[in-house]
C-alpha cells in the first residue's frame, strides 16, 4: 500500500477496491492492509474495516497516544495528490492462476523481504 504512494498512486483506494471487491463472498477472504506509512494510512484501514493491518510500532505508539480510536463515518481520508486506482469488476469464479497477479512492487517487496530474511538468519 504504501509502495503504491511512492509512485504517486492512492494505495487506500486499492485496499477499498479490494474490500468492495469481497464484500458480497462468502467471506474466506480476510484483507491486509500492509505497509502502512502514517496515522492518516491507519485510521482509514480502519473505518474501511481492513482485517489486518501491518504497519512500524511507532503507528501503533501514535493511535495509542491518540486515544485508540476508531474512526466513525465522518472521518476522511485525506488522499493528497495521490491519483485512485480505478475499480476492476473481476470474475471470481475463475481460477486464480487465469489472472496476471505479476507487478514489479511485489518483485521488489519480495526482494526486500528476503534479504531481510535472510540478514536475520545469518546474525
Amino acid at each position: 500500500m504504501g509502495r503504491l504512494d511512492d509512485k504517486g498512486e492512492n494505495g487506500m483506494s486499492l485496499i477499498k477496491n479490494i474490500l468492495e471487491m469481497y464484500s458480497a463472498s462468502d467471506g474466506h477472504v480476510e484483507v491486509l492492509t500492509a505497509s502502512v506509512r502514517n496515522l492518516n494510512h491507519f485510521f482509514y484501514a480502519l473505518k474501511l474495516k481492513t482485517d489486518i493491518i501491518t504497519a512500524p510500532a511507532s503507528i501503533y505508539r501514535e493511535w495509542k497516544d491518540a486515544g485508540m480510536k476508531i474512526p466513525d463515518e465522518s472521518y476522511v481520508y485525506n488522499q493528497g495528490s495521490l491519483t485512485n486506482i480505478p475499480y476492476q469488476d473481476l470474475n471470481l469464479v475463475l481460477d486464480w492462476q487465469s489472472f496476471n497477479i505479476e507487478h514489479e512492487l511485489t518483485d521488489k517487496g519480495i526482494e526486500r523481504f528476503s534479504q531481510d530474511w535472510n540478514a536475520l538468519i545469518t546474525r
